[in-house]
């Protein structure tokens, strides 16, 4: 994929957020750079259709989201998913963002487990019409896994689809709730900020371990 050195489109990277952390932060700043974006929208989701329930509620996510991008230019937090009754599907935000940007061009910066899948997504080929759609390898030895289904996506869907292959950050809300949980140390795995802000509220104290989570 030619990159250009003019800074145009949009990245969209969506999760729960639960908690936000280095690796979200790490792929926001990657794809910026890489892609030369103008801007990363993340933007929490209300519903999952892909994970089970969040643990913090869309306040708390949203607060420490705001508070982990604070300062880092060209990248903001989007609420649009979460004002949207029921669950969050992709080929409905890329719907609104292209009616909201027109001509802007849009980029779905996706984790490898959620890339891998993108197949079965509901409107998978509205997605691929929308956008660029970009895996991100969490190993070393993913990158010829997605770069395999980049293809598959090619032939099958004509998507436009891109692998990014800086070497990733591997880090898990789920093992960083767990730390917190057991009031470990989160040093480099999320901002202080947000962890202050975790502490503070109490949150994930009491909060069940639930199935590993992509990036």
């Amino acid at each position: 994929m030619d990159i250009s050195t003019e800074r145009t489109g949009t990245g969209l990277l969506g999760g729960t957020f639960d908690p936000v952390h280095n690796g979200h932060l790490w792929i926001a700043r990657t794809a910026m750079q890489r892609l030369s974006l103008s801007r990363v929208i993340m933007m929490p989701a209300g519903v999952p259709p892909h994970k089970d329930p969040a643990g913090a509620s869309p306040v708390h996510r949203v607060a420490m989201l705001r508070l982990a991008v604070d300062g880092l230019q060209g990248v903001e937090v989007s609420e649009l998913e979460l004002a949207r009754p029921g669950k969050s599907y992709t080929a409905d935000t890329l719907e609104t963002l292209a009616a909201l940007c027109p001509g802007e061009r849009l980029y779905l910066l996706c984790g490898a487990d959620m890339f891998l899948t993108l197949q079965d997504w509901y409107r998978c080929e509205r997605i691929f019409e929308l956008c660029t759609v970009v895996g991100m390898a969490r190993s070393g030895g993913q990158r010829e896994s997605l770069a395999a289904h980049a293809e598959l996506l090619r032939e099958r869907y004509g998507a436009r689809a891109c692998i990014l292959d800086e070497e990733p950050l591997e880090l898990s809300s789920t093992d960083i709730r767990r730390r917190i949980a057991e009031n470990s140390s989160t040093e480099g795995l999320l901002p202080e900020v947000v962890r202050a802000y975790i502490d503070r509220e109490g949150l994930y104290r009491n909060t069940p371990a639930r199935r590993e989570e992509p990036v």
